[in-house]
C-alpha cells in the first residue's frame, strides 16, 4: 500500500483518504462497528495514523541518503539539489527536499539537517532510526491521547488503554486463542461497539433505557450489564468466588476495597500494579473477567 511513499508528495485530501482505508481496515480487521472512532481502533493495535508511516519512511529514507558513499549517483543529486534548497528555500521549490524540511520541522528534527549542512555530521543508521520512531511516537501519541480523552463513549477505554502501544488484550488473544470470541467483546465494549434496540449509544453515561434481561430501568448500559443487571448476578457470584478461591489474600483484600467503577476497569484490563505483580494469575483474572464480560457484552448490549 505504501510502496514507494519516500517520495509521494500529499497533498490533505490524499492523506485523509489513505487513513479512511486504514481506519476501514483496522475497524473490520477487530470486528468494530462502522464509525467507531479510528483512533481507538488503531490504538488497541499500537498504530499511528497512516500519515505518520510515511512521514516516518520518508525520514529514514532522508537517512539513507545522507549515510550512502560519496560516489553514489543518488547521494549528489540529493547534495545538489539541497545546497539549491539552502540558499533558495524562500523560493516556491517543490519536490523531496522541501518536503522533508516541512517533515523535519514538523517533529522537531530540523537541527539534524542543519548540523550535516555546517559540520557534515549526522547520526549513524540505527541512532537515526531510533530518533524517528521517538520523535514521531511522542507527537502522535499527544495527538492520540487528546482524542480519547475527549471522545464521549470513549471514557472507559482511555481509562483502561491510556497509551498508544498494543492492547494486552491482543496479546493475551494470541496466547489463548480459544479466548478470542470473548476478548474481542471485551475490546468491542471499550470502543463503545454496541447497540441497544438497534441504536448505537453515543453516550453511555447519559443514557436511559429498560433492561429486558431483569426488567428494571437503568442507567449507562454498561455499569448495568456488568455491575447490577440481576440477569447477571450469578455469574457475578461465580467471578468472586474464583477471586477469593484462587488469587493470593493481599490481591483479594485490594479487589475487594475498590469501588465499583474501579472493579469495572480492572474486569476491562485495567492494570494495576498490586495485581500484575504475579503474571500468572494476572492472566487468570483476565481470562475470567473476558468470559463474564462477553456473557455481559452478549446478553444486554447486543440487541
Amino acid at each position: 500500500m505504501l510502496y514507494g511513499s519516500e517520495l509521494w508528495q500529499l497533498n490533505c485530501n490524499d492523506i485523509v483518504e489513505l487513513e479512511k482505508v486504514q481506519n476501514i481496515t483496522v475497524r473490520i480487521m477487530q470486528g468494530l462497528l462502522p464509525g467507531i472512532s479510528g483512533s481507538a481502533a488503531r490504538g488497541l493495535l499500537g498504530l499511528p495514523p497512516i500519515e505518520a508511516e510515511v512521514d516516518k519512511r520518508k525520514l529514514y529514507f532522508l537517512g539513507r541518503l545522507i549515510l550512502m558513499s560519496h560516489g553514489v549517483q543518488c547521494r549528489k543529486i540529493f547534495l545538489m539539489r539541497l545546497i539549491r534548497w539552502k540558499w533558495n528555500h524562500t523560493n516556491t521549490l517543490k519536490g523531496f527536499i522541501p518536503n522533508i524540511v516541512r517533515i523535519l520541522l514538523k517533529y522537531d528534527l530540523m537541527d539534524f539537517l542543519t548540523g550535516y549542512i555546517l559540520s557534515d555530521q549526522f547520526p549513524n543508521k540505527s541512532a537515526w532510526k531510533k530518533i524517528v520512531k521517538k520523535h514521531i511516537y511522542e507527537y502522535y501519541n499527544n495527538i492520540w491521547q487528546e482524542k480519547i480523552s475527549t471522545h464521549g463513549q470513549l471514557k472507559l477505554y482511555a481509562e483502561v488503554h491510556p497509551v498508544n502501544e498494543i492492547s494486552p488484550w491482543w496479546l493475551l488473544a494470541r496466547m489463548k486463542p480459544d479466548f478470542m470470541k470473548q476478548i474481542n467483546d471485551v475490546l468491542r465494549l471499550l470502543c463503545g461497539s454496541y447497540k441497544i434496540k438497534g441504536k448505537r449509544v453515543n453516550k453511555p453515561e447519559t443514557y436511559r433505557d429498560y433492561c429486558n434481561v431483569c426488567n428494571s430501568n437503568f442507567l449507562n448500559p454498561v455499569k448495568h450489564a456488568l455491575l447490577y443487571c440481576n440477569g447477571t448476578s450469578q455469574l457475578r457470584e461465580e467471578l468472586w468466588e474464583w477471586i477469593n478461591d484462587t488469587m493470593p489474600i493481599e490481591m483479594t483484600v485490594h479487589l475487594a476495597s475498590l469501588t465499583d467503577m474501579e472493579f469495572l476497569l480492572v474486569i476491562l484490563g485495567k492494570k494495576l500494579e498490586v495485581l500484575c505483580a504475579n503474571t500468572d494469575i494476572w492472566t487468570e483474572l483476565l481470562l475470567k473477567s473476558a468470559s463474564y464480560v462477553s456473557f455481559c457484552y452478549r446478553s444486554n448490549l447486543v440487541s
